[in-house]
């Protein structure tokens, strides 16, 4: 296959101007720069900096002070501070949780230190307050995700006094989470009061990534931390050091934030990250859910895990992919037997050079492979392949960029020659389709339907009959229902027409919404080759549905159970 394709998603973003094929290659690990007109502060306070809110703040320095940029980027000084603070990003003025917004809370960061000198302790990543948490001291929390230290060391057991969770995995990074009570100065109050402080430390330095917030906020829910009422979510750089009984301390040097960047991710595009908690989840005997099912689409921006924090989401594709990264998914395998999967990709090369896009299950069992090679970064195709045989059931999916430097949207799976017999039933499965795809299809129990090799479909509806749909576009179905003809209340055609066992049209269906039972379906091209199943939604017609899943018209053979449709979609 060899169709041109070009996403909605990056359609739609390059349209608007959001991003362009550079922006979209781009690693904002590489900045060197900051962009538009900075505000230089000097004492400590806090105010508004184009769409985001600044803070600084430090102790007995005697010449601290930051430049904050309109773009959410910083460079913060610091001379003889006790201790001292910078930081940049959104602040909540609503009273909204994290589920109340309309995707993720991300922060992208990019960490240059100078000359640091004097540091005892250090957090830089990503800091804010809640406000009406329940069961915390005066309802407050303060908390911080801290992927980086000023320090030689990166905070370690002392931050809390209870460690709840060691090695969550969220974005690549592996965490320890800990809670905290403290008295201190808190937020909107002039006096010292008590609170909670929430961490998630990384276990090793990371000087640029992205930390998704709401991972980590969906990670302390389940260990039992609760949220409230969100206050503010900002890159931050601190450090302090120790003032010895009666003595002074100073830290001193830079930390340049070329990049800095918190926002919240759009909708249903938002990334999914999961946290995959040891040892303390107490969901640990629950059945794991599956974020895709093959046959069905996945999305690559939401992906459980990745392999490093160089791989970057953008908007509904991912990009900046170096050799060796990769990205992971728990999925439901309905059937045994093999699938093909069509890969929706862009690479860029004026030397020719082709990126290899590998899949394997599991232990690293390879099932299938292909070469990416386009005329830009904005000009997608659909690279396809045929997996070998997968079993059906759960299984832990990779797709790996061994070659590199390619941007992907999604990967389609259809089936290709299964056994459908073998239907796996996740223990916590539903009938509702997974990715707006169809995951399952009801066959008749009577039957045993494999299909083959993408060039023709063994429908028949009973074990004595192998009824080919061939390459001249003749279906050869059971014996067709002598009453076709029920009618809705609109009076309005679709154009689904009933074909008999030579493939001739019997009845032309007028007047109809869904002449056979809603639900799973599965869809071939005149050609006989296999397009994949739908899900067909009571009420809705099977042009529409069509229509919607393939976005073409054309003639579509859909079966379900012993009958065989064949619908004309006009749009």
């Amino acid at each position: 296959m060899d169709k041109k394709v070009f996403s909605f998603g990056t359609a739609a973003l390059l349209s608007f101007g959001l991003f362009t094929s550079q922006a979209l290659a781009q690693d904002f690990c590489s900045a060197t720069g900051h962009t538009g007109q900075g505000v230089t502060v000097s004492n400590s306070g806090s105010n508004p900096v184009g769409d985001y809110h600044y803070e600084l703040w430090y102790d007995y320095a005697t010449n601290g002070y930051a430049v904050f940029y309109p773009d959410g980027s910083m460079d913060c000084s610091m001379d003889g501070a006790g201790d001292y603070l910078c930081r940049i990003g959104l602040k909540f003025n609503n009273g909204e949780t994290y589920k109340d917004l309309s995707g993720d809370i991300i922060a992208e960061y990019k960490l240059v230190k100078k000359n640091i000198s004097g540091v005892d302790y250090s957090y830089v990543g990503v800091y804010g307050w809640m406000k009406n948490v329940p069961g915390a001291p005066n309802g407050l929390v303060e908390y911080y995700v801290v992927d980086n230290t000023l320090s030689q060391w990166m905070p370690s057991d002392w931050v809390g006094n209870e460690k709840l969770a060691e090695g969550i995995t969220i974005d690549g990074g592996t965490y320890n989470v800990y809670r905290n009570t403290r008295n201190g100065p808190a937020i909107e109050t002039n006096q010292n009061v008590d609170f909670y402080q929430y961490f998630s430390i990384r276990s090793s330095m990371s000087d640029c990534g992205t930390i998704n917030v709401s991972a980590h906020m969906r990670a302390w829910e389940q260990l039992g931390m609760a949220m409230g009422n969100l206050y503010e979510a900002k890159v931050l750089g601190e450090a302090g050091c120790n003032k010895p009984q009666g003595g002074t301390c100073g830290v001193s040097g830079s930390v340049d934030f070329p990049h800095a960047k918190v926002y919240i991710s759009g909708g249903s595009s938002a990334p999914t990250s999961s946290a995959s908690i040891n040892p303390t989840s107490s969901s640990a005997s629950s059945p794991v859910v599956a974020s895709g099912t093959l046959p069905g689409t996945l999305e690559f921006e939401n992906y459980e895990s990745k392999h490093s924090d160089s791989l970057k989401v953008y908007g509904e594709v991912i990009g900046n992919i170096q050799p060796g990264d990769w990205v992971e998914w728990t999925v439901d395998v309905s059937y045994t037997g093999t699938y093909t999967f069509d890969i929706l990709a862009a690479r860029g090369d004026n030397q020719g050079r082709e990126s290899t896009i590998s899949l394997s299950m599991d232990d690293g069992t390879s099932v299938g492979s292909v070469s990416v090679l386009t005329n830009g970064w904005d000009d997608y195709d659909t690279f396809s392949g045929v997996t070998s045989s997968i079993s059906a059931g759960q299984h832990k999916l990779r797709v790996t960029f061994t070659g590199g430097y390619v941007n992907v949207d999604n990967i389609q799976f259809t089936a290709n020659d299964v056994n459908m017999s073998s239907k796996y039933e996740p223990p916590s499965s539903s009938s509702s389709p997974v990715n707006g795809s169809s995951a399952s299809i009801s066959p008749n129990p009577t039957s045993s339907n494999s299909v083959n090799n993408g060039s023709s479909a063994s429908v028949g509806p009973n074990p004595t009959s192998s009824n080919p749909v061939n390459n001249e576009s003749s279906a050869s179905v059971g014996p067709t229902p002598t009453n076709n003809t029920s009618t809705n209340d609109s009076g309005s055609s679709n154009g689904g027409d009933v074909v008999d066992n030579n493939g001739q049209d019997v009845t032309a269906i007028g007047d109809i919404r869904l002449p056979i039972s809603s639900g799973d379906m599965l869809v071939f091209d005149v050609q006989g080759r296999n397009m994949g199943l739908i899900y067909v939604p009571a009420g809705m017609s099977l042009e529409e549905t069509l229509f919607a899943r393939f976005h073409r018209s054309g003639i579509y053979l859909v079966k379900q159970g012993a009958r065989m449709m064949k619908v004309r979609v006009s749009r």
